[in-house]
């Protein structure tokens, strides 16, 4: 995906939520725990960190539809593969990151 592809409002929220609901489990104070954020964002687009925390500021300040249901949606997905809901967590992903891209295809692990 293109930089741009990935600074859509949802898929910020929804990355968003997945690395928050991940971090989360390791009590870091909040500089340590954004620049986890940022690294981990770093590491799965190759999008700069930077755009994606002013991306997130902006559209969570603006109270963003999009990305609050992507953020709802990530939690969703990482608790689901956390639990061993494989369906569930396809499902999530499928919903938020492929569909929007690539109407028809089956996506995650699939």
């Amino acid at each position: 995906m293109s930089e741009a592809e990935w600074l859509t409002s949802r898929r910020v929220g929804f990355l968003a939520g997945a690395i928050d609901r991940i971090v989360t489990h390791d009590k870091l104070n909040e500089e340590g725990f954004s620049t986890v954020q940022l690294g981990v964002w770093k590491d799965l687009t190759g999008a700069a960190p930077d755009l994606f925390a002013t991306r997130l500021y902006l559209l969570s300040s603006d109270g963003d539809i999009d990305v609050r249901e992507g953020y709802d949606a990530g939690a969703c997905f990482v608790d689901a593969l956390s639990s061993g809901q494989e369906e569930a967590a396809r499902a999530a992903w499928d919903a938020d990151m492929v569909e929007a891209s690539f109407p028809g295809t089956h996506g995650f692990g699939g």
